[in-house]
């Protein structure tokens, strides 16, 4: 896969991703609904690959975009929120005790190996109860509409750019699941939430909070579904399990460290490091 492949996406996913958050601006409870966009690369990108048949290579993507949200997102926003405004950063996770069930359905997945419909089920269920208690009383005026649907589409089309670049590629799926599509598909996310929150300290618990919404959508659709493709049988991990193991290790530093209701300097730089989870990967990656 040649440098040039990436140009297109790229541009479509940040004119895209643009649209969503110039639309997202216009409703009524902007954090909820710039967190559920916020997922939307992802989600499409992931349903491409599915409809590729490249399951692994879909949900690594999805587990190490949460991984980086979670770390380099909401780690980096509390240590902006010290250094520039010398304050703590103020959010009140209501995701905690669902956070806390994505876990331990994660931990199931560890110990039968597989990813079936015992699992995608309950999740597909907590994902559509979790959208409908979000998105209810959101109101939005017909322009931000407007633009939210051109910004979807044109994500679909740059997300497919994307898939067939990537599985027409000679590198090993692992550079990408783990790497190249977590970062492009999140580079402007966290790009404009560091910006808001370096110019305006009541942002930090806005931004963080969208971050947090996209995680738990992120975690619920992709388990869900892919539980639900899998069957009775289930889809085996194979190799998925460290990356598994890392998303367990950063939930749990998530609902530990948000206990307070506020992420101080010390909170933020723990999560922030909890990224380097994802680089060690590769020592079990052959040479």
């Amino acid at each position: 896969m040649y440098y040039q492949d990436f140009i297109l996406p790229i541009i479509g996913f940040y004119i895209g991703g643009e649209l969503l958050l110039k639309g997202g601006k216009r409703v009524s409870n902007q954090a909820v609904f710039l967190g559920i966009l916020s997922s939307v690369p992802e989600i499409v990108t992931l349903l491409g690959l599915i409809e590729e048949r490249s399951y692994y290579l879909a949900i690594g993507s999805i587990i190490v975009s949460v991984i980086l949200v979670s770390t380099l997102g909401i780690g980096a926003i509390g240590i902006i929120a010290f250094l520039k405004w010398r304050e703590k950063v103020t959010v009140k996770l209501n995701e905690r005790p669902l956070i806390g069930i994505i876990s331990a359905l994660l931990i199931a997945i560890l110990i039968i190996q597989r990813m079936n419909y015992l699992i995608g089920i309950p999740l597909i269920f907590l994902l559509i109860f979790y959208l409908v208690r979000k998105l209810e009383g959101i109101k939005a005026n017909n322009k931000g509409i407007y633009l939210m649907i051109v910004g979807m589409g044109i994500l679909w089309v740059s997300s497919q750019f994307l898939v067939s670049s990537i599985t027409s590629s000679q590198l090993p799926n692992w550079a990408y699941s783990e790497f190249l599509i977590p970062i492009l598909l999140n580079a402007q996310d966290l790009f404009v939430g560091f910006r808001e929150s370096a110019n305006d300290p009541r942002l930090t618990s806005q931004v963080t909070e969208g971050f947090i919404i996209e995680i738990v959508m992120l975690s619920l659709f992709a388990f869900g579904v892919l539980g639900v493709l899998g069957g009775f049988g289930g889809l085996p991990l194979n190799g998925l399990g460290y990356l598994i193991f890392s998303l367990v290790v950063v939930d749990t530093a998530l609902i530990i460290l948000s206990s307070k209701n506020d992420f101080s300097f010390k909170d933020s730089l723990i999560l922030f490091t909890l990224y380097f989870l994802i680089p060690l990967s590769l020592l079990q990656k052959p040479l």
